[in-house]
């Protein structure tokens, strides 16, 4: 699933074994809209901004979404004061969840491993 929202903490992520949480900064053309995105946003302003800017009618919500490896979440964070066409101020992330299956990634808070090359997990269980 691939969801556009306004809300983005860790509660929403299913975590697993060496699960890394991955954010980039994307741009407004980097949003593909179709019927696979399903925007749900909280905050009235940003709605609004968002209906203007992607042309879409976004379902107010309180969001409750899981995520897991092959879900794609586009967080809206408005930067700024809120006036009427404010949309640069609007920052945009692409935020996905990877699993990795390295038996050598065995420390919690690993930043580098040798054997898959997997950086800066965010969690994990000892194996």
């Amino acid at each position: 699933m691939k969801y556009l929202t306004d809300k983005f903490d860790l509660s929403m992520v299913y975590l697993s074994k060496l699960s890394m949480i991955r954010c980039k900064k994307i741009k407004k053309e980097d949003i593909l809209i179709s019927d696979e995105l399903i925007p749900l946003i909280e905050d009235d302003f940003v709605a609004e901004l968002v209906k203007g800017l992607f042309k879409i009618n976004p379902r107010k919500s309180n969001i409750h979404i899981m995520i897991g490896e092959n879900d794609i979440v586009y967080y809206i964070k408005y930067v700024g004061p809120k006036f009427k066409g404010a949309y640069f101020m609007l920052d945009l992330y692409e935020i996905t969840v990877d699993y990795t299956e390295c038996s050598k990634c065995s420390a919690k808070g690993t930043i580098d491993c040798k054997n898959c090359g997997r950086m800066d997990w965010l969690s994990g269980e000892e194996i």
